[in-house]
């Protein structure tokens, strides 16, 4: 047997010893790598959907900006307090989520009623800011 022949041996023994470690290696840095852009895009998805307001809070700020409204037009026409309440507690009914580009922010869920008036978005947009959705 020739020295050649008895070193053969050394040379896949080598490659295996180093290659299977830094395969390995590699593989963890790409999986480390996958996993922070999944979870940077799943990070960004949930800070989207925490910024709407829930509804509850939506028809809260509807009711105070339709009483905001209602106080404007009972100046104007002279209505009854109970007239008052009773439109206000409906202001919320009608409340969709849209953007009013007249608006320098987006008033997210004022409903139609409220958004006729410079009060109530006003009051809307203050009661949206207290709560911590400052458009």
């Amino acid at each position: 047997m020739t020295q050649r022949e008895r070193k053969a041996w050394k040379l896949p023994i080598y490659v295996i010893a180093i290659g299977v470690p830094a395969l390995l290696a590699t593989e963890a840095i790409v999986g480390m790598i996958r996993d922070d852009r999944e979870t940077e895009q799943a990070a960004s998805q949930v800070v989207v959907a925490d910024s709407l307001p829930p509804v509850s809070v939506v028809d809260e700020c509807n009711r105070y900006a339709g009483l905001e409204r209602d106080a404007e037009a009972q100046v104007a026409v002279g209505a009854g307090p109970d007239e008052r309440v009773h439109s206000s507690m409906d202001a919320g009914a009608g409340a969709i989520r849209h953007g009013d580009p007249g608006d320098s922010g987006t008033l997210v869920g004022l409903s139609l009623e409220n958004g006729r008036s410079a009060s109530a978005r006003t009051a809307y947009r203050e009661c949206m800011a207290r709560r911590g959705y400052a458009s």
